[in-house]
């Protein structure tokens, strides 16, 4: 049975409704999910009337209550079969933006009084938390996601209890159960993840020079596990605090270090009135036990989602499981078992090849030997019988010499005729050699043995050609082929002008002709340039300057661009395009600005930070207005990137004091080239869409 109660309107029409598979999905760090399933029938007809948006539904069992998310009625019969998804009320706090915004350091009470503000949630903190200083602001966005902010800036966890949040260091308690498989469990599947293993931070904190960008504290963490015996060297992200001090700097790195594999566990049956070993069971999420599976191994693991049927008394539900931490240990015995398995299967593959060549050595030995006979009027005497053979016709035959272990047990040497032709005679080698292969010794190299196969696969491999030299390195047959066609077009282009120029002479062309042949105009500025003469300027000089010259803007280095504001920044960190080449490049940074008539005055920037690995570069690209002023275009800057730069850290465009009517800035765009070609978005926008 559940509860529905209709919000629209403000009717608060309340019913029951009778209901089968009744399931609810407890995730930790997520909303909880109820599905259930219902038969529109005379008894539930209300309650199918009430399956419309923002119907709440209160399970009685647990007393939590959820909002409906998914209705989808079949018609089965005479009745319709309603399947229905609900997500917990915790959702309703993405029903609220707020405008506030808080700076520098603030205590977790005041930032949760503006996540609740206007809401009827409450919070209640259940841990003590230190102050936190925010680097640029907090506010300014949906409730629930400011809510996610704080959880990962205090460090805290959550869950919510309807409308009240519950927020603690760590949620649940260290003992809860102990499952073991076979006993109160069955069916536990591992699945492990190594996508996101890091053995190595390096991180910089304080207030980064102006000028130059440097941060007066860096520190790095190695972990223990960076040795060649185990992970390797693995770099993660590079982390910036200006905050931290250099104490804090070093606890956060070593935090942040992920050096153990993400492993997840999962049961499909719980018995969880089974104990064992003084263990009461309680698999609540976020609570931390044991799980010993079949070989007796123990692990320490968190539930980290459960589902489970509190109407149905016989479906105990599932659990997925999580590791708190990665053991080493376990992680060198599974390397060292691996690697005693490969022993045995070595040693198991040599015995097979071994028994069949003796199989094959036996065979060939055991092969009945074939001599002609003159004429069938001959006769052949063994042991037991004599063979007369019939003089029908005088082609010649084949007697069989039988070998000293024959199943006829007849003496060594003995002849027999055969009623068969001498081919069929003769193809018993044959016969022996395919049903029993020998096997062929492998060929021996630096590495180890080698097949015949891929012995001839390397015997067969071609040299590879040595790059053509230039003077910046090395060039492919492939680049060396394209600067050759470049030139011929170059010395193509250079005739077709100095044609033009000597009918010009003549008299046959117009004064302005030539140059109105060569002049382009730009769709990016209005602007109209003599493209053939600056591309015959530019290839006067190097053919690797030539290609600088001629460089116009290209892709959009920010992913999901199309964005606008009018007052908060647009940030981009992680959605940079990183695989290209940016040293000493030019570099265009763009955005769009509109304002109809500004209120006050004041810049729109845009903020660009590239580094070397070690120090940081800012560059700025800035339209400023006056009061009075009305803008509407791109707003646009070349730079010339440093000769060192390894990677563009972030791009921010932010508003310093402009309002008026109809404000915005919108669709930054960084492009590599020296023009800029309009915005455009990166062509994985697309793929995405």
């Amino acid at each position: 049975m559940l509860q529905l109660k209709n919000t629209n309107g403000g009717y608060g029409d309340e019913t029951a409704i009778r209901a089968d598979n009744v399931a609810i999905t407890q995730t930790l760090g997520s909303l909880s999910t109820l599905q259930f399933s219902f038969v529109a029938d005379e008894m539930n007809a209300v309650g199918a009337d009430m399956m419309v948006p923002r119907t709440i539904i209160t399970e009685p069992e647990t007393g939590q209550m959820f909002r409906i998310v998914i209705s989808n009625p079949v018609p089965s019969n005479k009745y319709r079969v309603y399947t229905v998804t609900a997500n917990h009320v915790g959702g309703d706090l993405h029903d609220i933006q707020h405008e506030e915004r808080y700076t520098k350091t603030q205590t977790l009470k005041k930032c949760m009084d503006l996540v609740v503000k206007g809401t009827d949630f409450k919070y209640k903190i259940e841990d003590d938390f230190s102050n936190y200083s925010f680097s640029e602001s907090f506010g300014t966005g949906y409730a629930d996601e400011l809510l996610q902010q704080l959880a990962n800036d205090f460090k805290f966890e959550y869950y919510f209890d309807n409308y009240t949040i519950h927020i603690a260091k760590s949620i649940g308690k260290t003992g809860a159960f102990l499952f073991v498989d076979g006993n109160n469990v069955e069916k536990i599947s591992v699945n492990e993840d190594y996508s996101t293993l890091t053995t190595y931070m390096k991180g910089y904190a304080g207030k980064p020079d102006e000028k130059t960008g440097v941060y007066p504290i860096s520190a790095s963490y190695t972990s223990p596990l960076a040795s060649q015996n185990h992970w390797g060297t693995i770099w993660g992200d590079i982390y910036t605090n200006e905050n931290m001090t250099k104490r804090g700097l070093e606890k956060a790195l070593k935090e942040k270090v992920h050096d153990y594999p993400d492993v997840q566990y999962s049961l499909e049956y719980v018995n969880f009135s089974k104990n064992l070993q003084g263990f009461k069971n309680d698999s609540s999420v976020g609570n931390y036990g044991y799980l010993r599976d079949r070989y007796g191994i123990d692990v320490q693991v968190r539930v980290q989602s459960r589902t489970i049927y509190p109407q149905d008394s016989k479906n105990s539900g599932s659990i997925t499981f999580g590791n708190t931490t990665f053991d080493p240990i376990v992680l060198q015995n599974q390397l060292r078992k691996g690697w005693q398995d490969n022993v045995k299967l070595g040693k198991t593959l040599k015995r097979s090849v071994n028994d069949a060549s003796d199989k094959a050595i036996r065979a060939w030995n055991s092969r009945l030997v074939a001599q002609p006979v003159v004429s069938r009027s001959a006769s052949v005497v063994s042991r037991s019988a004599m063979v007369q053979a019939n003089d029908e016709d005088d082609e010649p035959v084949y007697a069989l010499t039988l070998p000293a272990d024959n199943p006829l047990e007849l003496p060594e040497g003995t002849q027999i005729l055969v009623e068969t032709d001498a081919k069929a005679v003769k193809g018993l080698e044959r016969a022996i050699q395919k049903g029993q292969p020998i096997y062929g010794i492998a060929t021996p190299d630096s590495n180890g043995l080698m097949s015949a196969d891929d012995k001839s696969k390397l015997d067969n491999l071609k040299e590879y050609q040595l790059a053509t030299p230039k003077t910046s390195g090395l060039m492919s047959k492939d680049d060396k082929a394209k600067l050759d066609s470049l030139n011929a077009e170059v010395t193509q282009a250079r005739i077709g002008v100095d044609g033009a120029k000597h009918d010009t002479l003549n008299g046959r062309l117009d004064d302005n002709e030539l140059e109105v042949q060569g002049a382009r105009v730009s769709q990016a500025d209005g602007k109209t340039y003599n493209v053939l003469k600056d591309r015959l300027d530019a290839m006067d000089k190097k053919p690797q300057q030539a290609v600088d010259d001629l460089e116009i803007g290209g892709t959009n280095l920010l992913l999901g661009s199309d964005v606008q504001s009018s007052d908060n920044h647009l940030l981009f960190k992680q959605n940079i395009i990183q695989n290209f080449n940016l040293k000493g490049k030019h570099l265009t940074l763009s955005f769009k600005l509109d304002i109809s008539k500004a209120s006050s005055a004041g810049a729109v920037t845009l903020k660009v930070i590239v580094s070397n690995g070690t120090n940081r570069t800012n560059f700025y690209c800035k339209q400023k207005l006056n009061v009075g002023d009305e803008f509407h275009d791109y707003v646009t800057k070349t730079v010339t990137l440093p000769t060192d730069t390894r990677n563009i850290i972030s791009a921010n465009v932010y508003n310093e004091g402009i309002q008026g009517s109809n404000f915005s800035f919108s669709r930054p765009s960084l492009q590599l080239g020296d023009k800029f070609t309009g915005w455009r978005p990166n062509p994985a926008d697309f793929h995405h869409h």
